[in-house]
Parts: C-alpha cells; sequence; structure tokens
C-alpha cells in the first residue's frame, strides 16, 4: 500500500511532508532523503494512532505524481484485519473468542512491529469474511 506526500519547501531550508490520506500526519527533514525517511516512521506511528483510537486506516491513494511511502505487505494485512474489526463492529475480545487465541496473540496479530506468520493473518481475515488476493508485478 502506498501513501502519496506532499512536500513543502519550508522557511527554513527543511522540508514539511503531509500526507492527504492521514490530517494528522506531518513530518519534516533536512533533505528528500531524510524526509522520505522521517515520513516511513510518522505513517507507522499514525496508523497506530489509528488502531488505538478505533479509526478506520484508509487504504493509500497514491498518485504517481507525488512521491511516497509505502507500508510492507505484512502491515497491510494487519490494516486490513484492523478495517474489517470495525465494519463489524468487533473489539480485540471478539477476536480471541472467534480464533480461540490468547490476548497476547492477538496484540501481535495487529502489531505493526511484529512480524506474524502470514497464516495467523489469513485465518483472522477469513474469520472475518474477507479473502487475500495476490498480486505481483514488476518493479517500477
Amino acid at each position: 500500500m502506498k501513501y502519496a506526500l506532499k512536500f513543502i519547501k519550508d522557511d527554513n531550508d527543511t522540508l514539511l511532508v503531509l500526507c492527504k490520506d492521514f490530517q494528522e500526519f506531518i513530518t519534516y527533514g533536512n533533505d528528500e532523503k531524510e524526509a522520505l525517511e522521517n515520513a516511513k516512521n510518522a505513517l507507522l506511528t499514525v496508523i497506530m494512532g489509528r488502531f488505538r483510537d478505533r479509526e478506520v486506516v484508509p487504504f493509500g491513494a497514491h498518485d504517481t505524481a507525488y512521491p511516497f511511502v509505502e507500508v510492507s505487505s505484512l502491515a497491510t494485512l494487519k490494516i486490513a484485519i484492523h478495517n474489517a474489526m470495525i465494519e463489524k463492529d468487533l473489539r480485540k475480545a471478539d477476536l480471541i473468542r472467534l480464533l480461540q487465541l490468547h490476548p497476547i496473540q492477538i496484540d501481535r496479530l495487529l502489531d505493526l512491529n511484529h512480524a506474524t506468520k502470514l497464516d495467523a493473518l489469513e485465518t483472522a481475515l477469513i474469520v472475518l469474511g474477507k479473502e487475500i488476493t495476490i498480486n505481483v508485478q514488476n518493479a517500477a
């Protein structure tokens, strides 16, 4: 999933970075490389905040005219689980019951920093009425 960024030259020779998908997203960098690196960290922080607040995480509106940051495939699946839980008005306790797992396992399932196994993510999505489709294409 790719999220388009907007770089704005600041008056102190830094780049302000915004993301149209997240109003709360803001970071900066001394140059484009640093701004992109900071944007990756800011994006994960914003998404984790949405998880905590039980708010839907938008799927990236990537526009080829803008630079972008991308979340990993695992993070994309975790976002899909989170959004499906909101769509079905389910809480972690409901997922614990549906998947017959321990609370710590559900916490890891939704932790963007945890390397969850694909089969666990797929099982959660199936229980939530979703399926994974994979599209492999040539890199740009």
